[in-house]
C-alpha cells in the first residue's frame, strides 16, 4: 500500500512539474517587428498575437493562459471588442478556451457597472488610439473616452466565466492593469493590452487562436480571424 502511494505521489509530482509553452504553430505568418510575435488580417482588421509576452507574476501562468493581443482596425467600421468574441480552441480535442472577464458585472442590461476588489480607479498600462471603452467600463477607466452608443453586454458570457476565478485566486491588481476592455476601435484606431484564457491543457498540441470581428453599429459579422498556435512541453 505504501508503495502504491509513494508512486502515484511521484506521478503526481512529475505531472504537475510539466509545464507548456506557447509558440507559433505551423502557417502562422510571423511579424516582421516583434520576435515571436503572429499576426493575420481579414476586413481590414488585423492582429497581433504575441503568446510570451507576459513579464508579470510567473505562477500566474500555472492557472491560466495570458495573450497579449493588438487590434488594427482600418475596416472603415466601428469595431466592436468583447470578450465573447475571443477564444482559443484545441484542434484535437476541440476543447474551447474562453477569455476570462477579470471583473464582476452588476446592475441592469440597462445600466451595468462593476465591480472590484480593488479601489477605483487603476492605472491601466494598455496602449490605444481612438479606442473607448464600454459605458460600464467607464468609472475604472476614467482617461479614456467612454462609447456613448449603444453597446451590448453579453451578460450570459460574463455570468458564466467571471465564477472561474473564484477558483484560482486570481485576478491580481497587475491583472487588471494590463487587461485589454471591452469597447471599441475607431476606423484607424487600434489597441493593445492582455487577454486572459482558460488554462490550456498540457496535452493539447495544436491550437486555434479566433476572434470574431463585429461591427459596433449594425452587430453584424464583418470577419473572423483565425492564427494558429502550438503547444511545446518544457
Amino acid at each position: 500500500m505504501f508503495r502504491v502511494l509513494l508512486l502515484f505521489a511521484v506521478l503526481l509530482v512529475l505531472s504537475c512539474a510539466t509545464s507548456i509553452k506557447i509558440v507559433p504553430g505551423p502557417g502562422a505568418q510571423n511579424s516582421e517587428v516583434l520576435e515571436g510575435a503572429v499576426y493575420a488580417e481579414t476586413a481590414g482588421v488585423s492582429i497581433l498575437v504575441e503568446a510570451q509576452a507576459w513579464t508579470g507574476r510567473p505562477d500566474i501562468l500555472d492557472k491560466i493562459t495570458p495573450l497579449r493581443i493588438t487590434l488594427q482596425n482600418n475596416s472603415g467600421r466601428l469595431l466592436l471588442i468583447r470578450y465573447s468574441e475571443f477564444s482559443i480552441v484545441g484542434l484535437s480535442s476541440q476543447n474551447i478556451y474562453a477569455a476570462l472577464p477579470p471583473y464582476e458585472i452588476t446592475g441592469t442590461l440597462k445600466d451595468p457597472w462593476i465591480i472590484l476588489p480593488y479601489p477605483f480607479p487603476l492605472p491601466s498600462s494598455i496602449d490605444c488610439q481612438k479606442f473607448s471603452v464600454a459605458p460600464y467600463c467607464s468609472r475604472m477607466y476614467p482617461s479614456f473616452p467612454a462609447y456613448q452608443d449603444s453597446f451590448t453586454i453579453d451578460s450570459l458570457y460574463y455570468s458564466r466565466y467571471y465564477t472561474v476565478w473564484a477558483k484560482i485566486e486570481l485576478p491580481t491588481e497587475e491583472m487588471i492593469v494590463k487587461v485589454l476592455p471591452d469597447g471599441v476601435i475607431e476606423g484607424g484606431g487600434y489597441v493593445s493590452g492582455f487577454l486572459y484564457f482558460e488554462k490550456v491543457n498540457r496535452d493539447e498540441e495544436k491550437l486555434l487562436f479566433t476572434a470574431e470581428l463585429i461591427d459596433a453599429v449594425k452587430g453584424t459579422l464583418l470577419g473572423k480571424i483565425e492564427i494558429p498556435l502550438l503547444v511545446i512541453r518544457k
